[in-house]
């Protein structure tokens, strides 16, 4: 079976710049949806109720992080493959909004902590990669403007990835930056989003408070785990 790390590269082997219809989901992230859940209920089963969450926010983190990674190196993104990727993006946060509901809580007011807390993770990994793509979505004229209404005062060398991202000329990008320059002077801008920088594939499978498990049972821990990150690095 592919790993999660392996669905989330086929991201760049797609060519987004000719993509000219937006559907439910992209092929990478129907194969993530069918697998991912089966993938975490051992795992929901064989660890303690903290530990899981503890599991969860840190899978999320690493998942969204790889998703951010391999997008970052598509060559060129035009407006459906921006419209298409936000989808997707939306889809991954739902999907992985479910998962700590594997896992029974002792009641109702435990249960709506954990969502909570795993809400604000979800809201601060996907904020970067949907700003990304909401401003790659943009038209050219409305780039800079897109960009700056969602960041207040992002950095010039992430809307350079962007504009280079949606294949603008040198020539159109240079009166974006003089304008966005007058708006937000470089002394203002915040420190870049848009790193290329590979993530890390450890996924925390020890001192996670297991429980007195089967053998069995630990066996399909350990297997589990391994589905989620590069076999390279195995």
């Amino acid at each position: 079976m592919r790993t999660i790390a392996e669905n989330l590269s086929e991201i760049e082997r797609v060519n987004w710049n000719v993509v000219d219809t937006v559907s439910e989901s992209s092929v990478f992230m129907l194969q993530i949806r069918e697998k991912l859940p089966k993938l975490c209920e051992p795992i929901a089963l064989c660890i303690a109720a903290e530990y899981f969450q503890y599991f969860c926010s840190t899978l999320f983190h690493e998942i969204f992080e790889k998703f951010f990674f391999h997008v970052l190196r598509i060559r060129r993104i035009n407006e459906f493959g921006a419209q298409q990727l936000l989808l997707d993006c939306q889809d991954l946060e739902n999907l992985l909004s479910s998962i700590p509901g594997l896992r029974v809580y002792k009641d109702e007011k435990d249960t709506r902590r954990v969502q909570k807390s795993i809400g604000k993770v979800l809201k601060k990994e996907v904020g970067k990669i949907v700003i990304l793509l909401k401003s790659v979505a943009a038209s050219a004229s409305l780039v800079g403007e897109t960009f700056r209404t969602l960041t207040r005062n992002g950095s010039l060398s992430d809307l350079l990835r962007i504009m280079d991202l949606k294949g603008m000329k040198r020539s159109e990008q240079q009166s974006v930056v003089d304008a966005y320059n007058l708006k937000v002077p470089p002394t203002q801008q915040a420190p870049p989003m848009f790193k290329l920088v590979e993530p890390t594939s450890v996924v925390p499978m020890s001192d996670m408070g297991l429980r007195d498990i089967t053998e069995a049972k630990q066996a399909l821990l350990r297997e589990a785990s391994k589905l989620f990150v590069d076999k390279k690095k195995i």
